[in-house]
């Protein structure tokens, strides 16, 4: 069994500082296994991890998992998953009805592999609430994940799931997981805030 966090950002998203090496020893020590999904940018490859990537749409935020290379963003969300399909990788939409986020989501009516039903940074509870019920409603495999962008946040919310050894075994594997779903204070959004004002000055 495994620990599966499959939204994390490290020091190469604007708004994180998590060194990827660190972070390679934190989940090795906690026996999880982190998707790593900087905004926008495909830049660490680490043994042990998932590669992906938060892509910026013209309609909002989503993950692609297990991809080889990054995607560009700013485009539609049809023409980001023809890109992330291309490369036989899963979409997973993350936070989808946060409404205080001005990435979040502005439909849903598109197929998705895995949703985020329970985001640790998301500030007023109903919005997970209300990503659980689509899922439940459509049928949707679901993920609790931490969207860490500090170390100490990795793992406050995984899937506890079977290991896998193909992207089907772990479909089929999350589809069974135990979501364990913890939040993470609501002062690491000002603290993520100040680092993007630092890495901007």
């Amino acid at each position: 069994m495994i620990k599966v966090d499959l939204h994390i950002h490290t020091k190469y998203s604007p708004d994180a500082n998590i060194d990827p090496l660190m972070l390679a020893k934190y989940c090795q020590k906690y026996n999880i296994l982190p998707a790593i999904t900087d905004h926008n940018r495909l830049k660490v490859k680490m043994r042990n991890a998932i590669m992906g990537e938060e892509i910026m749409t013209k309609e909002g935020e989503i993950i692609g998992l297990f991809l080889n290379e990054g995607i560009r963003p700013h485009l539609s969300i049809e023409e980001t998953l023809d890109r992330i399909r291309e490369q036989d990788a899963l979409v997973l939409a993350p936070h989808p009805f946060d409404i205080m986020r001005h990435s979040t989501l502005k439909r849903h009516d598109f197929k998705m592999d895995i949703i985020e039903v329970f985001n640790s940074r998301v500030i007023f509870q109903k919005f997970n609430r209300r990503a659980n019920e689509f899922a439940n409603r459509n049928n949707i495999i679901k993920t609790a994940s931490s969207d860490a962008h500090f170390l100490s946040e990795v793992g406050s919310s995984y899937a506890y799931m079977d290991e896998f050894h193909s992207k089907k075994e772990f479909l089929q594997n999350l589809s069974r997981a135990r979501l364990v779903m913890r939040k993470t204070p609501n002062l690491n959004k000002v603290r993520s805030m100040i680092i993007k004002w630092k890495k901007r000055a």
